[in-house]
């Protein structure tokens, strides 16, 4: 279990104001940008961080952890890790076990046992921890896929991610990481190692969400681009219409509107 009080550097009997203002201090130098580590260590760190400061800047949180924290510390012999694994019936426990896992380095056991409880009809993580435990959870688990090159089940687990954010924003000025992720996915890798109709429909399906009209263009290019090559030409003019809706300058539009029929398009 991380002390987060070393992670912010603090005093267990800081204020809520000199946690803050640590949390401010350490975002500004373990950022991606100025950090000396590789950017994967860094994001690990500021993920991290942005965790501690969210239990200890909550009161109920931090009572709670604090009760944990004295609770593990008080008691050596006992392994939490140990006590969680010991009850593989307990769907909630086993939930907790893939927050600790990934939370403490124990990545593949987590995404091991996440799958494996996938597979039971009707579970859902979200149903068995709060709802920001869930939401740091889901992150890191979907960064340890897309670590893992399992392209599709980062997408899915970042996709869900942005619905909910959209829904009961958590993750507020952060939130654009999960953007990027899924815009790093969708544009280098989910298509080189997909079928045509997976990597449609997972384009198709991020036009539900509430991404920026410059993404929509693109995403729509992509399809319309993909119906092309599979001689789709009329689903093809519908979404490059579309894309040039989103954005009339969206560029490369011209070799595509006439490889489908349209010497002009106009959206």
């Amino acid at each position: 279990m991380p002390n987060y009080y070393e992670v912010l550097g603090v005093e267990k009997t800081a204020s809520f104001k000199k946690i803050r203002y640590n949390f401010r201090k350490k975002a500004k130098m373990l950022h991606p940008d100025v950090s000396n580590k590789t950017k994967q260590d860094a994001e690990e760190d500021m993920r991290l961080l942005l965790i501690a400061y969210r239990v200890l800047s909550n009161s109920q949180k931090r009572r709670n952890y604090d009760h944990e924290l004295k609770t593990r510390t008080s008691k050596v012999d006992f392994n939490y890790r140990d006590y969680l694994r010991s009850k593989p019936a307990d769907l909630a426990l086993q939930s907790k076990l893939i927050f600790y896992d990934i939370l403490n380095g124990n990545a593949q056991e987590a995404l091991a046992l996440y799958e494996t409880l996938m597979d039971r009809r009707g579970y859902r993580l979200e149903r068995y921890l709060d709802y920001g435990d869930f939401m740091d959870c889901a992150f890191l688990l979907a960064e340890e896929f897309d670590r893992q090159k399992q392209y599709v089940k980062a997408f899915l687990l970042f996709k869900k991610l942005f619905s909910y954010e959209l829904e009961k924003p958590y993750f507020h000025h952060f939130s654009e990481e999960i953007i990027d992720r899924l815009r790093s996915l969708i544009t280098n890798k989910l298509q080189h190692i997909t079928s045509s109709k997976v990597f449609l429909e997972l384009l198709e399906s991020l036009l539900t969400l509430n991404f920026p009209d410059r993404d929509k263009a693109v995403f729509c290019k992509k399809i319309a681009e993909i119906h092309s090559r599979l001689g789709n030409r009329s689903q093809a003019r519908e979404y490059l219409r579309k894309g040039l809706h989103y954005d009339k300058k969206l560029p490369g539009t011209k070799k595509l509107s006439l490889k489908i029929g349209l010497a002009e398009i106009k959206p």
